[in-house]
């Protein structure tokens, strides 16, 4: 492996060791004091985003995103619900 195939992908895999190829990454990073500094501030993030958390949602925000949407959303068939609870009632597919 080259200096010039360390993607960003195979270094994130390396950093959260699923690398397949990880003996070839870590003798390619030894070997460059410029990798070593891409790896190191990929690292920087990666860590930073793990310590990240998702704030709580805000009290109604369920109700607000179905409102947004339910209008776009087609109410399903009378016809098709019926068929459905039938052939289910009979034990059949479909």
């Amino acid at each position: 492996m080259t200096n010039r195939e360390l993607r960003d992908e195979d270094l994130i895999l390396y950093f959260y060791g699923e690398a397949e190829n990880a003996g070839e990454i870590a003798a390619a990073l030894a070997a460059s004091p410029v990798e070593r500094e891409r790896y190191a501030a990929l690292e920087r993030a990666l860590r930073a985003a793990d310590e990240w958390e998702a704030p709580e949602p805000l009290s109604g925000y369920g109700s607000r995103v179905w409102r947004a949407i339910e209008d776009r959303i087609a109410p399903p068939r009378r016809a098709a619900i019926l068929s459905f609870a039938w052939r289910r009632s009979r034990g059949l597919r479909g």
